[in-house]
């Protein structure tokens, strides 16, 4: 398993950039931020993903 795979990965990498933050200056908010969105972004869609596996499409049926 790709170590890109997971929300573990995702949290170390978050944790590793927002560490010194404050020391970068108010513009360097935006690199961390912009992580969490896209992870959030990521779980909504896995888990929609997962709905439609699971729970079948409506499209799909007759």
């Amino acid at each position: 398993m790709p170590l890109v795979l997971g929300g573990l990965t995702k949290e170390h990498v978050i944790a590793a950039v927002g560490e010194d933050v404050g020391a970068r200056g108010p513009v360097a908010h935006l690199v961390p931020g912009s992580l969490l969105v896209t992870a959030v972004l990521t779980a909504a869609y896995a888990t929609r993903a997962l709905l439609v596996v699971v729970l079948g499409s409506d499209e799909a049926r007759p």
